[in-house]
């Protein structure tokens, strides 16, 4: 009775201890929590593809190296191709920004003069939106890197972090989180790839389609659309409505209502509502509606990130309730053997 007595303060104690210390790394993790978990959870869905170039090159490090940077490619094209915009035109416009402000020389790079010139008014609120943007821009290209990071370390060592993590549950919980992991990962890999398959399909439409209407830079448009396509929230509108906008200003009314009309139509209607929830439906195993509200709900709740936790969320929801089901089914099984008996 001595020892339990005296052992209860210090085991309040070593709680007490624990849970500030969690709290504690937490706080300092905070702006990193989010993108690790979605960089690990992205390599574990991905991790077939990293495994297929792994048996190709006999290198699990260049296998991992390779399969980040294909995922990043997008993000990387996009990068090279302004840097490259701003190299060549640099020297032009430094010397243009002595007699307009530097915001409008950008403009006139690539916007039409007439956009130019009925966006003039508002150049004050631009600047102001373009300077907030910078400002936050520092701390998302961290946040993108160690996201990317992060996915490039599982891919080599997750499988060995997946053993330490369930060293650490008690083993009589086992079965039950196997039962719940199991939809978890059909989801998570159903909707992922829906989502990629269906980004890549919104790409090849919104390159053709712009081609089709007679806008210039259609490949590129329709890689930007692409790219957007693939980042949670921003979608193909990102693109193609300010297209519009600009044919719109220009004069080429009948063109903006087209490129308005073809993307919200095809690009966000067909492509977003019908097709990504009917693919990856299928990958996944569940009904369209499901993914159509995890896809909507977790960026809409949390931002950029949802775009994981959405899927991980209905998957761990589904998982639940499959565990349940599996214990009815138990229990029925061993009820009939009962009366069996």
């Amino acid at each position: 009775m001595l020892a339990s007595s005296d052992g209860e303060p210090g085991m309040q104690l070593k709680s007490v201890l624990s849970i500030l210390a969690i709290l504690f790394i937490l706080y300092v993790l905070k702006p990193l929590v989010d993108v690790v978990v979605a960089g690990a959870v992205l390599a574990y869905v991905l991790r077939p593809m990293d495994e297929a170039i792994r048996r190709k090159v006999h290198s699990e490090t260049l296998a991992a190296a390779i399969t980040t940077l294909l995922l990043a490619a997008p993000l990387i094209f996009l990068g090279l191709y302004a840097a490259y915009s701003i190299v060549v035109d640099v020297g032009e416009m430094m010397t243009e920004i002595g007699s307009s402000s530097a915001s409008e020389v950008v403009m006139r790079r690539f916007l039409p003069l007439k956009v130019v010139a009925g966006l003039t008014p508002i150049l004050g609120t631009i600047e102001e939106s373009v300077q907030s943007i910078s400002l936050s821009l520092p701390l998302a290209l961290i946040q993108l890197l160690m996201m990317f990071a992060t996915m490039f370390y599982y891919f080599i060592s997750g499988r060995e972090a997946e053993r330490y993590a369930c060293s650490l549950i008690p083993p009589h919980l086992m079965p039950w989180l196997e039962t719940i992991w199991v939809p978890v990962g059909n989801v998570l890999r159903g909707m992922l790839y829906g989502h990629l398959i269906t980004s890549i399909f919104i790409g090849v439409l919104a390159g053709i389609g712009y081609a089709i209407l007679g806008l210039s830079h259609a490949a590129l448009l329709g890689a930007m659309t692409l790219v957007a396509s693939l980042l949670p929230i921003v979608g193909p509108y990102a693109v193609f409505a300010p297209v519009a906008i600009v044919e719109f200003m220009t004069g080429s009314a009948l063109k903006a209502v087209a490129v308005f009309v073809y993307g919200f139509v095809v690009l966000t209607g067909y492509a977003n509502l019908y097709l990504y929830p009917k693919i990856g439906g299928s990958y996944a195993g569940i009904h369209p509606l499901l993914v159509l509200v995890a896809f909507i709900a977790g960026p809409l709740t949390m931002g950029p990130v949802g775009l994981i936790y959405g899927p991980l969320a209905m998957g761990i929801g589904l998982g639940l309730a499959e565990s349940v089901r599996h214990g009815r089914c138990q229990e029925g099984n061993q009820k009939v053997e009962m009366d069996d008996a």
